[in-house]
């Protein structure tokens, strides 16, 4: 351990939150400063790193927890007093987050006691805690997550939910080329299963459209703003003082995708979720996978002629700079980047322009001042995807922006006669069905869990966690296949 008391008290915080369940406490202030021979205004400024960067959670009147914020439910429990009413919380948090899903049963009163260590009384009444919130539907023994049996099966949509794209009647990348493709499969698969229905529309179309909802008294049930960039937010403004100043009616839930958008420009009647935050997400697990798993050298290759991210190319090398350094990670990260402009340097590479720089400078500077300079170092450019492994150093890893990119980087590692993963890892940063059968291993957002969470947001019968800013929480992952 370290001889300075707050560099111990850093080094024993990054385990806990690196190795303890969700929800588990961190002990009081005054006990933490006396543990480490420090004072209590160090142990607040420390730990408050770790809950801007969403890794714990402090409750006035109730302590700091490792994990997610403390859920916003419709219901909210009072100040536990009992085990059964912090069993119902931490059951609460599970679904808010989308761990336990509408229409899943929860886990038997046995498995409830061997993982909490409590009696079954203390299940049952937590079990009936839930029910009384509306949150879950009791059905013999079993206890479903849903308010009623409609939530249990699969019904014919009877509610509308609009799709908007700006100024477009092109619908097909939403489904299939768009990098959140397989989220908003996923959102209208559960949608329809809980009687709601995909309709879509242009943006252009939308003033008249709201015109006629209202004269006809019939609103939809949702509207769904897709990639939201900075030129939507008018309209998104207009719109929701339009349909919402009608009291006579339930006004539309509204959530917004956004991408490049100021959120704080933003009605706060609508629900947000960021495309950004599915980076950081990945970045975040991505690095916590690469400590755990002692790689000391890593390559990340961003192939930007064919980058499913496009402009998120480069974000993404701003997202592992900051990270990486705000935490310390005992990694040599490295980028080869094989640019869009032949012959590119990294100073050429990196000279953005407009809301591209602003963006790529904040992410630079989350955590404290990083010269743009400074990434120069550690950049090197690629012509091609031939003898990448020979010209650009050997790794413990090679991560990949793509799986195209990953495919290739497999390739060069066996013509040069290295083994994988014993001789160098392979992680892409797309799951791509294309390379299924190659095993490479995936780090990125659970678009299966993101789409479920976004749905119910539409549908309104959950709480839904989020994020210190408000944005719809997602979580990041590693799956290991065959090459890491």
């Amino acid at each position: 351990m370290s001889s300075r008391p707050s560099q111990a008290l850093k080094e024993w915080m990054e385990k806990q939150v690196s190795s303890a369940r969700p929800g588990q406490s961190i002990p009081p202030d005054r006990a933490l400063a006396e543990k480490f021979g420090i004072s209590v205004r160090t142990v607040e400024r420390l730990l408050s790193e770790y809950r801007d960067r969403g890794q714990i959670v402090r409750i006035p009147g109730k302590g700091t927890f490792v994990g997610q914020e403390e859920p916003e439910p419709e219901g909210p429990i009072e100040h536990p007093r009992s085990s059964a009413d912090m069993l119902a919380e931490t059951i609460v948090r599970e679904i808010s987050s989308g761990n336990y899903r509408v229409g899943e049963a929860l886990p038997s009163n046995k498995f409830m006691c061997l993982q909490f260590g409590v009696a079954p009384v203390t299940v049952h009444k937590a079990y009936r805690r839930l029910e009384q919130m509306g949150l879950v539907t009791r059905i013999g023994k079993t206890v479903w997550v849903g308010s009623d049996l409609k939530t249990l099966v699969r019904t014919r949509p009877k509610r509308e939910v609009y799709l908007v794209n700006y100024r477009s009647n092109d619908f097909s990348n939403v489904f299939r080329k768009d990098p959140l493709a397989a989220v908003y499969q996923k959102m209208e698969r559960a949608l329809f299963a809980s009687g709601y229905m995909f309709r879509f529309m242009n943006s252009e179309d939308l003033d008249d459209a709201c015109r006629e909802w209202v004269h006809a008294k019939a609103l939809p049930s949702g509207l769904v703003f897709f990639c939201t960039d900075q030129d939507q937010v008018e309209q998104i403004r207009a719109t929701v003082h339009y349909l919402t100043r009608l009291r006579d009616m339930p006004s539309p839930r509204i959530l917004v995708d956004l991408n490049t958008a100021d959120y704080r420009t933003l009605p706060r009647q609508v629900m947000v979720f960021s495309r950004g935050t599915r980076i950081t997400m990945a970045t975040r697990a991505l690095l916590h996978y690469l400590i755990e798993k002692q790689y000391a050298t890593v390559n990340i290759y961003i192939d930007e002629s064919r980058d499913l991210w496009s402009n998120y190319a480069l974000m993404l090398l701003a997202k592992m700079k900051a990270e990486s350094g705000a935490i310390h990670a005992p990694v040599k990260i490295h980028y080869v980047v094989k640019p869009i402009r032949e012959g590119a340097t990294p100073e050429q590479l990196l000279n953005i322009q407009g809301w591209a720089k602003h963006y790529f400078t904040r992410l630079l500077n989350k955590y404290g001042d990083i010269p743009l300079t400074s990434i120069y170092s550690d950049i090197s450019i690629a012509r091609d995807d031939s003898s990448l492994i020979a010209r650009h150093g050997k790794a413990d890893m090679w991560v990949c922006a793509t799986a195209d990119a990953a495919a290739a980087v497999f390739d060069e590692a066996r013509k040069a006669g290295l083994a994988v993963p014993r001789d160098v890892a392979v992680l892409s940063l797309e799951d791509d069905p294309r390379y299924y059968h190659l095993g490479i291993s995936y780090c990125g957002p659970d678009h299966d869990q993101l789409g479920y969470l976004l749905a119910h947001a539409l549908i309104g019968d959950i709480p839904i966690a989020k994020t210190s800013k408000g944005y719809i929480r997602t979580s990041g992952m590693v799956i290991e296949k065959l090459t890491s």
